[in-house]
């Protein structure tokens, strides 16, 4: 079953941006040194799974970027005898900063552990600075021509002239961010998260090189950190149905992934996987005012890995009622069957 992924676009600052080429790892490469082990949760005891953690010098430089795993943990490695500050925001909670010290500690393989705990934001939304650029009269019209080539079907042609427009205008955020989906719908991977690096680093503002580079993870089989981006690009915009589906999405890639797995302690990551996606199913249906029929695609999936078949099939047809001539809607029917059919008759003989 294929999801059709439509346009998505808006966005909002992060306070400080590190380079996403290495999100899958804790930016620091060091082995040895001190070391920062952490918790997070919301006030009633929730726990924050799959969120992006920040750690900055005294200085404000970047130290360090990961993500909470199933069960909110986090941790920073090789870090110095010196002060740092954790930022942590997530959906519907007001941002964190935590100043901790090492300063002091004569131990060179110290271990310091924090619990953070979140408070849910009243708010609703998240004040958003318009970003624009002046960009050289040269470059758009390069860049513009792209964009007309690319439409008509040139695309080696168009990708060409976009590495143009960033030659000679380098901070160019659409052309990058333009370059970095060429590369992704080519299979160049590596290229498109580069891109989409660049689109970062010029505008930390908008959700949609978030939502892209998730996009290219995903294909990469890194769920964890792919779930982590659609829920910053949620953060930033909290009112798009897209960015919790797409969370709920990879997460359900990755729940399935570890049932094949089969590996020591995958049962409860797996849960925790299962409940995460059907917090942002539900969170994306209410958005989306139950207006996106993927929705009921993807429970259906969540139900098939709980074991509820009924429940599945139940969710594949409100899909069909939705989408009579999808092109898939026969081997849905056939799912829906398979579903439907006790275990005793399908049973060989």
């Amino acid at each position: 079953m294929r999801l059709r992924i439509y346009s998505f676009a808006l966005a909002l600052p992060l306070l400080f941006l590190i380079p996403l080429l290495s999100l899958y790892e804790t930016v620091h490469a060091q082995t040895t040194g001190r070391n920062l082990r952490g918790h997070l949760h919301d006030t009633s005891g929730a726990t924050l799974r799959w969120i992006l953690v920040h750690l900055f010098n005294s200085d404000g430089r970047p130290a360090g970027l990961t993500i909470t795993d199933h069960e909110g943990a986090f941790s920073f490695q090789g870090l110095s005898q010196t002060s740092y500050t954790i930022i942590v925001a997530a959906a519907d909670h007001d941002p964190v900063n935590r100043q901790i010290s090492f300063a002091g500690q004569s131990n060179p393989n110290a271990t310091m552990v924090v619990e953070i705990n979140l408070i849910a934001s009243h708010s609703g939304s998240v004040a958003r600075p318009n970003f624009t650029q002046n960009i050289p009269p040269t470059a758009r019209a390069v860049y513009d021509r792209a964009i007309k080539i690319g439409q008509a079907g040139r695309r080696d042609v168009a990708l060409t002239l976009m590495q143009e427009a960033v030659k000679i205008y380098p901070g160019y955020f659409d052309a990058h961010f333009a370059l970095g989906n060429e590369f992704m719908k080519a299979g160049r991977l590596d290229e498109a998260i580069s891109e989409f690096n660049m689109a970062l680093k010029i505008n930390p503002n908008g959700d949609q090189a978030y939502q892209s580079l998730g996009l290219v993870l995903m294909r990469q089989r890194k769920f964890t950190v792919a779930a982590a981006l659609f829920a910053e690009a949620a953060r930033l915009n909290p009112t798009e149905p897209l960015d919790p589906l797409l969370r709920a999405i990879v997460l359900l890639n990755y729940a399935y992934a570890l049932t094949s797995s089969q590996s020591v302690g995958a049962s409860a990551e797996t849960n925790s996987a299962i409940s995460e996606a059907d917090t942002a199913l539900a969170r994306a249906d209410n958005l989306s005012h139950s207006q996106l029929a993927a929705i009921h695609l993807h429970r259906a999936r969540l139900y098939k890995l709980k074991g509820e078949k009924q429940r599945a099939a139940n969710e594949l047809e409100q899909y069909l009622q939705q989408n009579p001539n999808d092109e898939s809607a026969d081997s849905i029917r056939a799912e829906i069957n398979r579903l439907r059919t006790p275990a005793s008759e399908s049973a060989p003989l």
